[in-house]
């Protein structure tokens, strides 16, 4: 399954083909750059990954088109099987609160698929992206291995989000 996420994104990464604003690897939307981590970890491993490179974090979503590019931009509908992908969004600090972990922000725009968040088997306390659901949001738990895109401001972005 790893292989087919990492030639999925390079696939659409090559189709969009941004000029000049994000780093070789990277693909732009708006003022952000992502990039996929194919790699499996736990949510707070991922999160340590993506600030490990500088100004980076988990997805965070800040409008309804950057939740469409970001589902397009995973695959909805290429890739195949039952995969998630982190986000940025926990519940960790008071049950049913969701905020983006990077910033203390409450959601402005959600996606959840209908029945979401719903703590199956408790502690469903970090956000995912998952294929099972048409790329629509799930609440998982956070030590479950999952891949995960990073975001950053682009180089001529002011805000990111």
């Amino acid at each position: 399954m790893n292989a087919l996420v990492e030639r999925i994104f390079y696939i659409i990464t090559f189709t969009l083909s941004v000029q000049g604003a994000c780093e070789s690897g990277w693909v732009q939307f708006q003022d952000s750059c992502y990039t996929l981590v194919t790699a499996f970890r736990q949510w707070t491993d991922a999160k340590k990954f993506c600030e490990n490179m500088n100004n980076t974090h988990l997805p965070i979503v800040m409008s309804e088109e950057e939740n469409e590019f970001l589902k397009q931009l995973l695959g909805t509908r290429h890739a195949t099987g039952e995969i998630q992908f982190w986000m940025d969004g926990s519940d960790m600090n008071k049950e049913g609160v969701w905020k983006w972990n990077s910033t203390g922000e409450s959601f402005e725009v959600t996606d959840w698929f209908p029945g979401e968040p719903n703590q199956s088997n408790g502690e469903e306390d970090c956000l995912t992206f998952y294929t099972r659901y048409d790329m629509r949001w799930n609440d998982e738990h956070c030590d479950r291995l999952f891949p995960f895109l990073c975001e950053r401001e682009s180089v001529s972005a002011g805000i990111v989000g």
